[in-house]
């Protein structure tokens, strides 16, 4: 039976890249997301966004500036069980705009610290898997897809690589890949009816 090999990435695999040698911003962890997030200026499209999103947590009087995926899960709650209660009213926070704002901000800090580039190393790395291989990451960023397009003779590059649609011929050597927290850009994409273009490698505009 031949070997298969699951590779596990964390946040120290966008981090350890050392993109802050070319980029103004370093990769974001956990812990230090919206230290981060204040010292980049947004996008015009993402600007509200993580405005509002700064605010609802200063609002929130909660000491969760320290884990970005704390601030989500206890602004979500609270906006989740406000749409149970008051189902009638209009409402400052809902789930919709708060998932918005979230994604606004993680493509803000992940487009100043990472830009589209892709390290040789990671490269390497999966230059060394094949089709029966699998990459689990926890990181939002698009370090590995960036990587994965760089690896010779790779078919064009569509959701297959997640698993959700067959895979093409030609892709015997590279990976499966499992986003567990999910994707940004996928959402986003997804919000503006662009599904398309992220299955070709990417949204417009990331």
């Amino acid at each position: 039976m031949a070997e298969r090999i699951t590779l596990l990435l964390g946040a120290g695999a966008s981090r350890a890249v050392s993109y802050a040698s070319k980029r103004p911003i370093r990769s974001p962890l956990d812990s230090d997301f919206f230290e981060l997030l204040q010292k980049v200026e947004a996008k015009d499209r993402d600007e509200t966004a993580v405005s509002e999103l700064i605010q609802w947590i200063l609002a929130a009087h909660s000491p969760v500036w320290n884990s970005m995926e704390r601030t989500f899960y206890t602004l979500n709650l609270r906006a989740q069980m406000q749409e149970v209660l008051f189902p009638a009213e209009h409402l400052e926070t809902s789930v919709k705009r708060l998932l918005s704002c979230f994604t606004g901000a993680v493509d803000t800090l992940l487009r100043k610290a990472h830009s589209t580039a892709a390290r040789k190393h990671h490269i390497k790395m999966l230059e060394r898997l094949k089709s029966s291989d699998t990459v689990v990451t926890f990181n939002y960023d698009l370090v590995v897809e960036r990587s994965l397009k760089n690896l010779p003779d790779i078919p064009p590059f569509g959701d297959w690589i997640y698993g959700f649609s067959p895979r093409p011929a030609g892709a015997e050597k590279i990976p499966g890949l499992y986003k567990l927290y999910g994707s940004p850009q996928k959402y986003r994409a997804t919000q503006q009816g662009r599904e398309g273009q992220y299955r070709n490698g990417r949204a417009k505009g990331d």
